[in-house]
């Protein structure tokens, strides 16, 4: 199931799925309309890592040369 909410008609009654319907009869339940969720900001989709400009050892041991 996809979508719990079909429909809303011209009264405001929300049309449910019949499956959701179904199975919330079989708990005694009674399905409740919400807000869908919508994201407030744009999600940052590129860009620099933040370790992508740092130099990192992977547990070795560094050499410091001297001249």
């Amino acid at each position: 199931m996809k979508t719990a909410v079909i429909g809303e008609d011209a009264a405001g009654v929300v049309t449910y799925n019949a499956s959701l319907v179904a199975l919330l009869a079989y708990y005694r339940s009674a399905p409740r309309a919400c807000q869908p969720y919508r994201p407030r900001r744009k999600a940052r989709s590129s860009g620099r890592s933040p370790t992508s400009g740092r130099t990192s050892f992977s547990g070795a041991a560094s050499t410091i040369w001297t001249i």
